[in-house]
């Protein structure tokens, strides 16, 4: 297996950074992590420096200011090691639940992007947060942190490599092997951008669609239902305080 920089962004969420970083790390392959944290508070920092001096951290960067997702991506793209030749964004809100997933999802890629979860089933674009690319497009393309500050930035990305002739293709049934818990790093509502893209033009056609991935049941990390439960309680716990607003 060729390797692979999986390049996470941080910003505070200590608990899910750490439930993370702890499937993660049972994962086989040829890979390095690269963390980037976008200015979070002292407690997560301190979390991030842990994990570090484990080893389950490679490089670790903390930025004095938050470039947000597409920003902070391309910094931390600056740090992939140069025999790599894959780029992979991996949210830091996930569970890693099969040890062989990295791998075969390298089975499967095309010279382009290869990612999970269909954003739209108009066009079959991917969503972003954890998206393989060959190393050399990305550095290439890079995500446009001008225009797009946090959503939209992987569409624009996947489009513009679409149109030069790349491949673009989603993992559909992704649940086996990942999951992304989503929202544990809030937003200030400044800093997302409004779309101004007309989605019909995006795209030249529809993105390739994977059904799944063929996995060894010996390979299935086991799951730790006490986070579920914290993850169901703290979205909980938002959703009242929205609604007392």
């Amino acid at each position: 297996m060729e390797k692979v920089s999986i390049v996470m962004l941080t910003y505070n969420a200590p608990n899910y950074i750490k439930h993370t970083l702890n499937t993660l790390a049972k994962t086989t392959g040829n890979y390095e992590l690269i963390v980037f944290d976008n200015d979070s508070k002292e407690k997560t920092k301190k979390v991030l420096n842990k994990y570090k001096k484990l080893g389950i951290i490679d490089k670790l960067i903390f930025s004095d200011r938050n470039l947000l997702f597409a920003g902070g991506n391309n910094e931390a793209s600056k740090y992939v090691s140069k025999d790599s030749k894959f780029i992979l964004l991996l949210n830091s809100d996930v569970e890693i639940r099969n040890k062989e997933w990295l791998e075969k999802m390298i089975s499967v890629h095309k010279k382009g992007v290869t990612a999970c979860q269909v954003c739209s089933y108009d066009d079959n674009r991917p969503d972003g947060w954890c998206l393989l690319v060959d190393k050399n497009l990305y550095l290439n393309y890079k995500l446009d942190s001008k225009r797009f500050t946090w959503f939209f930035s992987i569409s624009d990305f996947c489009s513009r490599l679409q149109k030069d002739g790349y491949s673009i293709q989603t993992i559909e049934n992704y649940k086996n092997f990942i999951y992304h818990f989503g929202g544990s790093s809030e937003v200030d509502p400044k800093y997302i951008t409004k779309s101004t893209i007309d989605f019909s033009k995006l795209f030249i056609r529809k993105c390739e669609i994977i059904k799944g991935l063929n996995l060894d049941n010996e390979n299935r990390i086991s799951r730790n239902y006490a986070f579920f439960v914290y993850n169901y309680l703290l979205k909980l716990k938002k959703k009242i305080k929205r609604l007392k607003k």
